[in-house]
This record gives structure tokens, C-alpha cells and sequence, in this order.
């Protein structure tokens, strides 16, 4: 059988890790964040970044277990069982597909911004999602490098928009607080969307030239990154943009406000590929965790790979479906997102349940336990929030 071919470095799964974050955040649900967090948002992002960094330790304790593809679904078995593995396994790759569904939306929402068109949102997504399950299809190779290349670009993008503080930060701005009590919960259920896509690399470790040390490595480091940048162009944002009604593009709308509409043309190409890039990034996770799940259980239809391309193509084809279907559930990209940080703060506690079952030691546990229970909390609020 044809097995998935060991390409990605540390310095691979760095920049894949950071543009997933950077796309799934700061160019779709920053503006939205603040809408709701006003001038307050920057500190619940700092918040978050702190809590995501502090739960994703629990991918450093599993190391040993970061081999090959089936990692993800070995780790669920050593905390709960063969069934509960599968559950698990199905779930994350749920997880990972509404990450596209989410992305794609806004992908569209930029596109009409740009192009002053007025594509259906909801039909152009899924002409999207089909698009990149297409790309991906081609090869990890040529995915990576478009990920590499794009992630560059954002990194430099984000840290010039960081430099605007010191010419333009609004402490009268920055001090406005939320309209209600009901917000301040509201906004870390949206910011930590912005903060997943780290986690998916353990998805990845069957292409990993290092899983065990490189992956640990990578999404920690990833999270500290952008946790700084988000914070940065968070405060940025709410001193040039003001607290109250921010638009679904604020990238685009600071460089018009700073330079005029000459640079908005480049900027709005800039926020469509780091989207489009997140896409893509998350459609090949959750093909791979559909594709470690058919390994260990021996399903062929979602286990073969590829002899030319190397890619699991009936899983890719799978998820991306998934991920359209998930758009007919939701719609709402905000809904959407809190359905996908459900289950991202279910992985978590699995991840840190695990490494606490595992543990002896003290200091260890405290984490885990720790991270465990913020992780229900954050599953109790999201969960009130969709049912309202």
C-alpha cells in the first residue's frame, strides 16, 4: 500500500501553523471580535492566546505518541478506549472541516469587498471549499509552499500594522468597555477561533520529517507568535478604527484610513490569500485525520493513497464535502465558529486527559487539570450560546 510521504521540516510546520492561525483570525473575526469586546478586545486576546498556549502543552507531554498518521487516534485510545477513539477521530475531522466552512465565507465576504461585486456568499462558498480540496489533491509539496509563501507575507503584513501604534494609540478608544455583561463572555468564544489551527499539526505527523520533537516545537512556538501580533494589530485596530462599528475587513480598512484606496487593491489580495490559505490548510488536516482513522480500522475507500500525487484523494473529497454540508447547517459564519471551538476545546481536554493518566508529575497534573477545566467552561458557554 501506498503510504503518505514524510516532507515537512520544523520550519514547514511553523509557517503552516502560523498561517492557519493568522487566516482564521485577524483577517475574518478580528473586526467581529471587537464589535462585541469594543475597546477591551486586545485583552481578551491576550487572554486567550495565554489559555490556548497553556492547553496546548499537553501536545509536549504526548511526544512519544507523535508518529504517524493514526497519532491523533492512538492518543484517544490510550485515554478512553478503541470506540471512543473512533468517536474522537470523526469528531476532529468534523472539527477541522468547519474551519474551512467558516473561511470560506469570509473569503467570499473579501472578494466582494475588492471587486465591489455581490457573489452569493453561500454558493461561492462552496465553489471555494471544491477549489482547494481540488489543490490539495495535487500534492503536500505544492500546498506547503503556497502556505510558506503566503504565511511570509502575512507575518510582515500584521507587524507593520503593529508599528501603527506608536503613532496613533487611543487610550480613550482602548478604555471603552463592552454594552453588556453578556459580551465579555461572548468575545473569547469568537477569539478563539482566531487561536486554533495549531493543534491541527498533529494531523499531519504521517508527513512530518520529526513529528515527535517538530510538532510539540511548532505549535507552541506558533501560539507565542501570534499571540504577540494578534495582540499588537488588536490594539492597533481599535486606535485607528474606533471601538464601535468595525466592518468584517479591518486590515483592509486601516491601510485606506493610513494611505487612501491606492493600497487597497494589494492589502485585499493579501487578506483573500492568507483565507484562501487557511482553507487549504485545513482541509488537508481534516482529510488526514480521516485518513489515519481509516488506516487503523482498515477502510480502503478512505485509506488509499494516491501512487502519483501521494494524497489521500477519497478522503480529501470526504471532508470537503463535510465542510459544505456544514455550511447548510450553520450559515452564520459566527455560529460556525463557536460549533468549531467546541469541539477544538474537546480535543484539548482529550489531549490534556490523556497527558494527566500518563503523569507522575505533580506540577504536570496541575496544568492538565487546569486546562481541563477551562476547557469545559469554554464548551458550557459555547454550547449556551448556539442553543440561544
Amino acid at each position: 500500500m501506498v503510504s503518505l510521504s514524510r516532507e515537512l521540516g520544523f520550519n514547514d510546520l511553523l509557517y503552516i501553523a502560523i498561517g492557519n492561525i493568522i487566516g482564521g483570525g485577524v483577517f475574518s473575526l478580528m473586526g467581529r471580535s471587537i464589535n462585541f469586546g469594543k475597546g477591551l478586545t486586545w485583552l481578551y486576546v491576550l487572554l486567550t492566546g495565554s489559555i490556548v498556549y497553556l492547553m496546548s502543552h499537553g501536545y509536549t507531554d504526548l511526544m512519544n505518541y507523535l508518529k504517524n498518521s493514526e497519532s491523533e487516534f492512538n492518543i484517544a485510545k490510550i485515554f478512553g478506549g478503541n470506540n471512543f477513539a473512533i468517536l474522537f477521530t470523526i469528531l476532529s475531522t468534523i472539527s477541522s472541516s468547519s474551519t474551512g466552512s467558516v473561511l470560506s465565507l469570509s473569503f467570499v465576504e473579501h472578494l466582494n469587498k475588492i471587486f465591489n461585486i455581490n457573489l452569493s456568499t453561500f454558493k461561492s462558498s462552496i465553489i471555494v471549499i471544491i477549489a482547494i480540496g481540488l489543490i490539495n489533491i495535487i500534492g503536500i509539496r505544492q500546498s506547503t509552499n503556497l502556505t510558506n509563501f503566503i504565511t511570509i507575507i502575512e507575518i510582515v503584513l500584521l507587524a507593520i500594522i503593529s508599528l501603527f501604534i506608536f503613532n496613533n494609540f487611543s487610550k480613550k478608544e482602548l478604555s471603552t468597555k463592552p454594552n453588556n455583561y453578556k459580551n465579555s463572555f461572548y468575545v473569547p468564544l469568537i477569539i478563539l477561533f482566531a487561536f486554533t489551527g495549531s493543534e491541527m499539526l498533529s494531523k499531519l505527523a504521517g508527513e512530518s520529517i520529526n513529528p515527535q520533537k517538530d510538532i510539540p516545537n511548532a505549535i507552541n512556538k506558533s501560539i507565542i507568535i501570534t499571540t504577540i501580533l494578534y495582540t499588537l494589530v488588536c490594539i492597533s485596530m481599535i486606535s485607528i478604527l474606533g471601538s464601535s462599528n468595525i466592518s468584517n475587513t479591518p486590515i483592509v480598512d486601516i491601510f485606506t484610513k493610513k494611505f487612501g484606496s491606492g493600497l487597497t487593491g494589494i492589502i485585499s489580495i493579501i487578506a483573500i490569500a492568507s483565507i484562501f490559505n487557511t482553507v487549504v490548510v485545513s482541509n488537508i488536516a481534516s482529510s488526514r485525520s480521516l485518513y489515519g482513522l481509516g488506516k487503523k480500522l482498515d477502510i480502503p475507500v478512505i485509506s488509499n493513497v494516491n501512487k502519483t500525487t501521494k494524497t489521500p484523494i477519497n478522503s480529501t473529497i470526504i471532508t470537503s464535502l463535510i465542510s459544505i454540508l456544514i455550511l447548510f447547517l450553520f450559515k452564520n459564519m459566527e455560529n460556525i465558529a463557536i460549533f468549531h471551538n467546541i469541539f477544538i476545546m474537546f480535543t484539548l481536554i482529550i489531549i490534556n486527559a490523556t497527558s494527566f493518566k500518563l503523569s507522575n508529575c505533580k506540577s504536570r497534573s496541575t496544568r492538565t487539570v487546569l486546562s481541563i477545566i477551562i476547557g469545559i467552561i469554554f464548551i458550557i458557554f459555547g454550547s449556551k450560546k448556539l442553543i440561544e
